[in-house]
């Protein structure tokens, strides 16, 4: 309803770190992520959205952020003595990318990847950051990366980062 998307036809598409369902309004798709505050603050998504705005001004392909009824690109929902914030999307045109492609398809989606990470470090040096609370979670503190080799079997260990090896 923040985004007038009440009585739109609502469909989920996957949870993972985030709850993400698609809508239309005014004919377009959407895409609703809803993220728990165990995983960000809201100050943490609004950080995350103020630098896919940068990154979209700055000549690279994002999905810009929509902003809500009360011109906020994220609202944050209270529940169960916790909360969500919600973010609305622009939908991306194209298909979901997959590894499973014939050789040909899979070197041109590694290369258009690239592409895609080359132009953001090139951006990225410009940034001085916004409103939103930059502190991000770091990866490598997941547990999974942490305790890697409890995970992985041994013949895997080779590609764990070298200062995780033990």
């Amino acid at each position: 309803a923040a985004w007038g998307a009440a009585g739109s036809s609502v469909r989920f598409i996957r949870a993972l770190e985030n709850y993400i369902y698609e809508f239309e309004q005014a004919g377009r798709p959407h895409i609703l992520r809803f993220t728990h505050s165990s995983h960000r603050t809201t100050g943490q998504v609004e950080a995350e959205l103020e630098f896919v705005d940068f990154l979209g001004r700055h000549r690279v392909t994002v999905a810009r952020a929509v902003p809500s009824r009360n011109q906020r690109l994220v609202e944050a929902f209270a529940v169960d003595g916790s909360y969500f914030s919600a973010a609305v999307f622009e939908k991306a045109p194209g298909a979901k990318a997959t590894f499973e492609l014939a050789p040909p398809d899979q070197a041109n989606l590694f290369r258009d990847w690239g592409a895609m990470m080359g132009a953001m470090h090139r951006g990225t040096p410009r940034y001085r950051g916004g409103r939103g609370d930059p502190r991000r979670h770091v990866g490598i503190d997941d547990d999974i990366i942490r305790n890697a080799a409890t995970y992985l079997p041994a013949a895997l260990h080779a590609v764990m980062l070298p200062m995780l090896a033990g």
